[in-house]
């Protein structure tokens, strides 16, 4: 009896988020029209919001069996009278023409698109189903072990996954192998990235508020976001103090609101920059419903209150979009407007140039500056003095500027520290995680510091390395496919770019470059220790 109510209860919460919508196959009924439970998961990357190939799961609400309607194409467009109008062109070459339901509000979509260079890490075990929808999820279950799976499609709310025969699966990353929700964080893709590196962008701080996650899909679902785009906000909201403090708090004090569906990323003006939701959790902000402007973006508002300088915090922001972009490992030019994805005039300001605005071409430009920038800063190594690069040619290591690097995977830190004191038994040897704590023991990572102090007489002079594991391109001291995927987005320009110690980690014969020959040995590393 529970879990029939359990049932009836989910089934509640499902309608009351994805409304419903009309639906009336042209070549059959003449004047009917039918409820449907509209679910899309659409493979292929996409431009604009009016044509999109893939594959869309319809489902009909009040049809027993759930049976699907698979559907190639989708088509948007407006019809005088009916408003927006979604055609969806069926496998059979039929169309299904979809609008608006006036009593419950729009339907809404998930989409999946093609990331099939990713890995994402099951912490728990989970449920897996045939399709990614949440009524055939109680009918079409199995158990899918804890582990890490390479991703094939994504969609807000749900990822498909390959099995070890092959075969695609869809988890939910927010409910367990019982089908109940779960707090805190569950999967986790490779590419993973939730804050920012710096503290500050162009001498702007960058602070942190956070809402707290609530896991009934309201303003902060906890849902995985493989980013593929930054979306581009004005507030429009002029009011005195409506900077980018006071836009994080309205986040914050809206975070248990049932009724209230909107979240972004970032708010940004003309002297601050608050971080309100992880870059990998879904944000509800381009008013596309599940589709990919909230499902596959990171939101940036900038703030357009009267007492600020908004040119100077439309600067900020194209600052903000350039860091963003680099980190997630996004090209130069993924950035979208809000309108892009619903048609709203949004960001209004660009487009309308007003306040002082730049122009969205002018802010385009900028970004790919910044970025540049980054990835050359990214690229340079230190010198060291001789005195250091004599000692490090003693240890029978190898250095490129401070990269220490041809350190094999599982070598200890107190037995490395023993044969960096070989090299000079008066020199003083402190090993370091990425966080500055000093280590004692365990496996050396890529991204691991030492700090060395040689003294000459009395005199002391410390210099600082950065270690590379051969093989351990992510950093968690072992070797794995997910080292081997980040070699090969970085190769295909795909994914995250590699750079310093990472870089070194990902040039396994350590010829100076990254190519697949590299991306072949790590592979044939991991088969030959299977």
């Amino acid at each position: 009896m529970k879990k029939i109510i359990y049932l009836l209860c989910v089934c509640l919460v499902i309608s009351l988020f994805t409304g419903h919508a009309f639906a009336n196959e042209e070549e059959g009924e003449e004047n009917g029209y039918e409820y449907w439970e509209l679910v899309t998961d659409p493979r292929l990357r996409f431009e604009g919001r009016h044509e999109r190939d893939g594959e869309f799961y319809l489902v009909k609400d009040s049809d027993p069996a759930r049976t699907l309607i698979e559907a190639t194409h989708l088509s948007v467009r407006w019809e005088n009278g009916s408003g927006i109008v979604k055609y969806f062109t069926k496998k059979d070459g039929s169309q299904l023409r979809i609008v608006k339901n006036p009593n419950n509000g729009d339907y809404v979509e998930i989409q999946a698109v093609s990331i099939d260079t990713q890995t994402v890490t099951l912490t728990k075990d989970c449920m897996g189903h045939k399709v990614p929808l949440e009524y055939h999820a109680f009918e079409t279950g199995e158990i899918i072990k804890a582990g890490t799976y390479q991703v094939n499609k994504i969609g807000v709310g749900w990822i498909g996954i390959a099995k070890e025969d092959g075969t695609n699966v869809w988890v939910n990353p927010n409910r367990d192998s019982d089908y109940n929700y779960v707090s805190g964080k569950f999967t986790f893709f490779e590419s993973d990235v939730q804050t920012l590196s710096v503290s500050q962008i162009n001498g702007i701080p960058v602070n942190t508020s956070y809402m707290i996650p609530n896991y009934n899909r309201v303003v902060r679902p906890g849902y995985s976001n493989v980013p593929l785009y930054v979306t581009i906000h004005n507030t429009a909201n002029a009011d005195n103090g409506a900077d980018a403090l006071a836009h994080a708090q309205i986040q914050y004090n809206r975070r248990n609101s049932a009724n209230i569906w909107t979240s972004w990323h970032f708010q940004v003006d003309d002297h601050s920059i608050y971080q309100s939701v992880p870059m990998d959790e879904v944000a509800w902000h381009a008013g596309d419903g599940s589709m990919m402007g909230n499902g596959n973006t990171i939101a940036i508002e900038i703030c357009e209150n009267n007492d600020g300088n908004y040119a100077q915090a439309e600067r900020n922001a194209a600052y903000l979009t350039a860091q963003i972009l680099y980190e997630n490992g996004m090209p130069r030019d993924a950035i979208r407007k809000h309108g892009d994805w619903s048609g709203k005039n949004c960001p209004h300001n660009i487009n309308d140039g007003t306040k002082g605005t730049m122009g969205w071409e002018a802010f385009v430009q900028l970004v790919g500056q910044i970025y540049d920038q980054l990835a050359e800063e990214d690229q340079e190594i230190e010198e060291i003095p001789s005195e250091f690069v004599e000692f490090i040619g003693k240890t029978g290591y190898k250095n490129e500027g401070n990269i220490l690097y041809n350190i094999s995977v599982d070598t200890q830190v107190g037995s490395f520290a023993d044969e960096m004191k070989k090299a000079d038994e008066t020199a003083e040897i402190t090993i370091m995680n990425a966080n500055g704590n000093v280590l004692d023991n365990g496996c050396l990572m890529t991204g691991y510091k030492m700090d060395v102090m040689l003294k000459n007489g009395e005199t002391e002079q410390k210099c600082t390395f950065i270690l590379s594991i051969k093989g351990d391109v992510n950093g968690d001291g072992k070797i794995l496919p997910t080292d081997y995927v980040l070699i090969k987005n970085h190769i295909m320009k795909t994914g995250a770019r590699l750079s310093g110690a990472y870089a070194k980690a990902a040039d396994y014969n350590e010829d100076g470059k990254i190519l697949p020959t590299d991306y072949v040995r790590i592979k044939n590393y991991i088969m030959n220790k299977k």
